[in-house]
């Protein structure tokens, strides 16, 4: 970990001499490791911001219906939030998948 030590440390990660999942490793949370949490963590809360973006986009949408917003800009403005939010979604999980799919191709 010569090389890989000075680069975390620049990102402000600290850095463990013991990979998790090695013989020797701290059995700390169960044995998950911490970042495996704040990474779960972290997508959790991305996708519940996207559901927020979209019941504020359904609530837009009704209240222009129902005649309590009178300005369409808000609605149409929430609606493409949302929109956007979900294609960024799709996105990301598609680079992931292929990510995957390209590392599992890779021949040992």
């Amino acid at each position: 970990m010569p090389l890989v030590g000075p680069v975390i440390r620049s990102l402000g990660a600290p850095v463990r001499d013991v990979w998790p999942g090695s013989v020797g490793a701290p059995a700390e949370n169960g044995g998950v490791p911490a970042t495996a949490q704040s990474f779960s963590s972290y997508l959790k809360d991305a996708l519940d911001q996207i559901n927020a973006l979209q019941r504020e986009a359904d609530a837009a949408s009704t209240a222009l219906v129902t005649g309590d917003l009178s300005d369409i800009h808000r609605a149409v403005i929430a609606s493409e939030k949302a929109g956007l939010a979900l294609q960024l979604a799709i996105e990301v999980r598609n680079k992931v998948i292929e990510a995957y799919q390209e590392i599992m191709r890779m021949q040992i």
